[in-house]
C-alpha cells in the first residue's frame, strides 16, 4: 500500500471529515511531547486491556522495568499537562459533538 493510499484510507476511514490535523501543532508544545507520551499511554493502555488482560486475567504490572516505565509514561503525560495555557474566560458558546 502507498503511502498516498495509507493517507486516504486514514483520513476517510478513521478521522472524523472535520477533522484538521494542522490543529495538532501547537505554540505550547512545539517538540510534541504531550503528543508523543499521549500516544505511548494509549498503545499501553490497549496493549494492556487488549492483549495482557485477556490472557492472564490481570494486567500483568510485576514490577518488572517496563512495567514501572510504562507507569513513568502515563505520569509524565499527566505533568506534561501543565505545559499547556488555560484561557483566564470560558468559553461561553459550546460546540455539542454529534454523531452521525
Amino acid at each position: 500500500m502507498s503511502d498516498a493510499q495509507t493517507t486516504s484510507f486514514v483520513f476517510k476511514h478513521l478521522l472524523h471529515k472535520d477533522a484538521n490535523l494542522k490543529k495538532l501543532k501547537t505554540k505550547e508544545d512545539p517538540y510534541h511531547i504531550h503528543k508523543t507520551l499521549g500516544i505511548l499511554s494509549i498503545c499501553s493502555f490497549i496493549y494492556r486491556y487488549g492483549y495482557v488482560y485477556p490472557t492472564t486475567g490481570s494486567l500483568g504490572f510485576d514490577g518488572l522495568t517496563i512495567d514501572w516505565l510504562t507507569m513513568a509514561i502515563h505520569t509524565a503525560l499527566a505533568l506534561s499537562s501543565v505545559l499547556f495555557r488555560v484561557p483566564k474566560k470560558r468559553i461561553v458558546e459550546k460546540v455539542r459533538l454529534t454523531c452521525r
